[in-house]
């Protein structure tokens, strides 16, 4: 993977690409999917077209990895496709804040989301859950309970038992 990072630098898009394929074939495994690294260099070559059905592809198999959405939309951002961008960043910010963000994008999503919203001239939109709610507030997670009592409470389980 390594020497595809460096072919990427240099801009030798067709070595980048056989070095991801080669990283695949020897069984490179990583989040998102290990796809996504073809599709991200196609992306930065200015080869959104071939991109796509990747992406598409890894969304029928990995629907619920954050991590997809976060890629696809900040590569779609970087090549100044602001509407494609948007809504992928759109699904990711909601499935982070539906699962009670386990991968911790929430900000990073909504900072992307925000930087095409900008650059499409919108304004935020109000639907999209801040992160975090306060204790009192509603769970974004739609379970109807405080937040306190929900997510909340998870993620302080959590960190009370890795102590």
């Amino acid at each position: 993977m390594e020497s595809a990072t460096e072919y990427q630098a240099l801009e030798r898009w067709e070595d980048a690409l056989a070095a991801a394929d080669a990283a695949v074939d020897a069984g490179l495994q990583t989040t998102p999917d290990p796809r996504c690294l073809r599709a991200e260099i196609l992306m930065q070559a200015g080869r959104a077209a071939e991109a796509e059905p990747i992406w598409a592809a890894v969304l029928a198999d990995t629907p619920h990895d954050v991590w997809l959405y976060n890629n696809a939309g900040f590569e779609y951002a970087h090549a100044g496709d602001h509407d494609t961008a948007l809504r992928w960043l759109t699904d990711g910010l909601r499935l982070a804040l539906r699962t009670g963000d386990p991968e911790r994008l929430v900000d990073q999503l909504a900072d992307l989301r925000q930087v095409s919203l900008d650059n499409l001239g919108r304004p935020a939109d109000p639907d999209l859950t801040a992160w975090s709610p306060g204790r009192n507030h509603s769970c974004w997670c739609g379970s109807g309970r405080k937040y306190k009592k929900c997510c909340a409470a998870a993620s302080y389980v959590d960190t009370e038992s890795s102590r």
